[in-house]
């Protein structure tokens, strides 16, 4: 029998005959099969090794996605409230115009005219018929029907992406 020495706190003797007797009991043949398991199972480890990677891989892509989802997300959010933003201006500003305040300017600025005899030239009549009035009018709200479109559909990106991300609680 062998017997080492490990320099441990305790000086204990370390046994190390099992690493140079063969089990007894052991024929050619059952050794043949452990060295068959041994290796079917490094080859398995090997296989789950290789499976693990290509998960990482595509757990890197899956996170990339997000991430670039988040900022489109985040840019399509920019817009609408850009949007809501000046749509919000452009309500406010027509609702604090004082209409009263204008038309007392100008009957102001008449009566000054009238006063000092400078002769007001009345602006030519505009030519306008009721078919340009129309173009307009249908041009005008072509150009409204397309802005509500792209509002939709970004709106729409905006549910899809909130969906994807798992914002959405509806």
């Amino acid at each position: 029998m062998k017997k080492s020495q490990a320099s441990t706190s305790d000086s204990k003797e370390i046994n190390i005959d099992f690493l140079y007797d063969l089990p007894t009991n052991q024929t050619p043949e059952n050794l043949g099969r452990m060295s068959t398991s041994l290796s079917t199972l490094k080859h398995e480890i090997q296989h789950l090794q290789d499976t693990l990677i290509i998960q990482n891989s595509e757990i890197a892509k899956i996170e990339k996605k997000i991430y670039e989802s988040k900022q489109e997300n985040s840019m399509i959010k920019t817009k609408i409230n850009k949007a809501k933003l000046h749509s919000k201006h452009q309500s406010k500003t027509s609702i604090d115009y004082n209409f009263q305040d204008d038309f007392n300017r100008k009957e102001i600025i008449k009566n000054c005219i009238s006063y000092t005899g400078i002769k007001t030239h009345k602006p030519k009549q505009l030519s306008t018929t009721s078919v340009e009035n129309e173009k307009r009018i249908d041009k005008l709200y072509r150009i409204m029907k397309k802005n509500n479109e792209e509002y939709a559909l970004l709106e729409k990106r905006l549910d899809v992406a909130e969906g994807l991300l798992g914002l959405k609680l509806r």
